[in-house]
């Protein structure tokens, strides 16, 4: 009787296993590279560039009132850019932290981790979608989420509070590319329609 010694691809499938066989492992991991990359921002304070134009000086922001919403979604309220969601961010973390900046910073923080997954996501879905095997897909949607989230290129929009505007569109634009690639690989037509139009909301 003679032991057969276990194949390279089978060595290598057992010694990653851990690290592929919970879909939720690779995203988690990124997600605590990239705030390990950026918490050190949560210590800052607010800046007197545009930071006093979007939080400290904006009384916009300082009431969720109706009459407030309304000057958010329909005046260019820090007379530099016209960004309502963005304003409307802010908003809500003044209701909640009032100025702490160290919200304001986590929160940008968490907006980039989140676009961090979703880039990772994409790259998924499309690895997939050009027929890669599954291994490859995840391979290269790891390299892509990890190395999006930590490139320091995306250290002035995460560690500088009025940049909101900046990983916030991230958000949408990415979700949005998600939504739009399975309105195009979708093979149910209702399915097809549903994410374009999601698409076009996003």
């Amino acid at each position: 009787m003679t032991n057969q010694a276990p194949s390279t691809t089978a060595d290598a499938k057992s010694k990653f296993s851990w690290l592929t066989g919970n879909p939720y492992t690779i995203p988690a991991i990124i997600a605590a590279i990239v705030f390990i990359c950026f918490h050190y921002t949560i210590g800052n304070q607010f800046t007197n560039w545009d930071d006093d134009y979007y939080v400290t000086n904006d009384k916009y922001i300082k009431a969720l009132t109706l009459e407030n919403l309304k000057v958010i979604f329909t005046q260019d309220i820090t007379q530099n850019n016209y960004h309502p969601f963005c304003m409307l961010s802010l908003a809500i973390n003044y209701l909640f932290a009032g100025l702490n900046p160290a919200s304001y910073y986590l929160t940008n923080i968490l907006i980039h981790i989140a676009n961090s997954l979703l880039v990772f996501a994409f790259v998924k879905q499309l690895s997939s979608a050009i027929r890669l095997g599954k291994d490859s897909a995840i391979f290269m949607a790891s390299i892509a989420g990890l190395w999006f989230g930590i490139h320091p290129m995306h250290v002035e929009s995460v560690a500088w509070i009025a940049e909101r505007k900046d990983v916030l569109y991230t958000l949408f634009y990415i979700w949005g590319m998600i939504t739009y690639l399975k309105s195009k690989t979708a093979d149910n037509p209702s399915v097809k329609t549903k994410q374009y139009w999601i698409t076009y909301i996003l």
